[in-house]
């Protein structure tokens, strides 16, 4: 099997996935208990949380993190923190529609919505002219999942500084964290996740947070005691796995040390052998983001008028899986909101797929794709 839908879920490895068991037999006392076994278990998660801090970013030691079962728990954790909806909350159109759903159940004042450049990008000016003191909170995705835009944190985040100092920042790091560097000091990033699924992680989730640096020094303190509640008192979460943070951890530690370098390689030679079938079986390619704005993981494009949704399925016939959008929306049948807020018509939306990579993807898979592709479309 050609396995190139990395964006939706990564594959988990065998030594992973022994690593894991490993972890659950040995450490599976309840890290709350007051016994020699249950600190053990507690020692191992504060532990994990050292270690991922250190591998999202080796300059920050103030970041804290919260572990959960999923970076979808880890949003709705986030968003359930009153600040967080306490004035009006200015939000990117392109985000995850778990973050979306998260941010419209806050009880904040209002949402206003980003505008899109037709390039994928937050556009700056319409950022600057809807953020003002009412807003405490700004929301963007770091790498959108369904094109692979890369939004330009540092800048979103120097005009949040300006325009709003009080408000937080957050950002949606699901599909970065442990593939691109995470621009926390360049952003002032308050709030990101991560989500084991997108790094070769059985399970798992984090709530990265850095509120202290924010005007309100007391609010850091406030939105730890905040997690607590709604974990020990509300009973609203689980705790905490011992293995599960673990291997959480050490997958990511081990995600960023591969680098990006060979992925990049792997992008370029996808959209050499695209460009070479469209001219050789003249089909009119357009790829949705600019190579340099896009995440090397994430590789979208659009084959009019060959519909994505049935080719994701010819090449799945033949062992190769891709997607034509967001794994999370593709049983609704309608075409991505997010395309049509670049100003692509529905249409064109339709005839889109995704390649996504991940640490297991070779130069074989992409030659194996493009003869597959070439071969649904000679059978269309």
């Amino acid at each position: 099997m050609v396995y190139l839908d990395n964006a939706a879920a990564t594959p988990v490895s065998a030594r992973t996935a022994e690593r894991f068991a490993e972890l659950a037999f040995e450490f599976h006392a309840n890290p709350e208990s007051a016994h020699a076994a249950g600190k053990r278990s507690l020692e191992l998660i504060n532990q994990s949380a050292e270690q991922l801090k250190e591998a999202l970013s080796e300059k920050e030691n103030d970041l804290e993190v919260f572990f959960t079962s999923s970076a979808t728990e880890a949003v709705n954790s986030a968003f359930s923190f009153p600040e967080v909806g306490s004035g009006v909350i200015a939000a990117s159109p392109a985000l995850h529609p778990a973050v979306e759903a998260a941010a419209g159940r806050s009880l904040s004042r209002g949402i206003r919505v980003l505008k899109l450049e037709s390039s994928g990008g937050i556009d700056l000016d319409d950022l600057a002219g809807k953020i003002d003191a009412s807003v405490s909170t700004v929301i963007v995705e770091h790498v959108q999942n369904e094109t692979g835009r890369i939004q330009n944190v540092a800048a979103i985040g120097e005009i949040v500084r300006r325009r709003a100092p009080n408000a937080l920042f957050i950002v949606d790091t699901v599909q970065s964290a442990g593939k691109l560097p995470i621009p926390w000091s360049e952003g002032r990033i308050n709030m990101a996740f991560v989500g084991g699924h997108k790094i070769g992680a059985p399970c798992g989730g984090a709530l990265v947070h850095r509120l202290s640096r924010s005007n309100n020094q007391t609010m850091s303190a406030k939105f730890a005691e905040h997690l607590r509640g709604i974990r020990y008192s509300s009973h609203l979460l689980g705790r905490p796995d011992p293995a599960v943070c673990a291997i959480l951890a050490e997958t990511l530690a081990t995600t960023v040390d591969q680098g990006i370098g060979e992925i990049g390689k792997l992008r370029s030679e996808l959209r050499f052998e695209l460009a070479e079938l469209a001219l050789k079986s003249r089909l009119d390619l357009k790829f949705v983001i600019p190579e340099k704005r896009a995440s090397p993981f994430i590789t979208s494009f659009f084959l009019p008028p060959y519909q994505g949704e049935i080719l994701v399925r010819m090449l799945s016939d033949t062992g190769v899986m891709v997607s034509s959008g967001s794994a999370c929306e593709a049983a609704g049948g309608k075409a991505s909101g997010v395309l049509r807020t670049m100003g692509i018509s529905d249409k064109q939306a339709r005839t889109m797929l995704r390649v996504s990579f991940g640490g297991t993807s070779t130069q074989n898979d992409v030659k194996l794709l493009v003869s597959a592709l070439r071969k649904a479309i000679d059978s269309y």
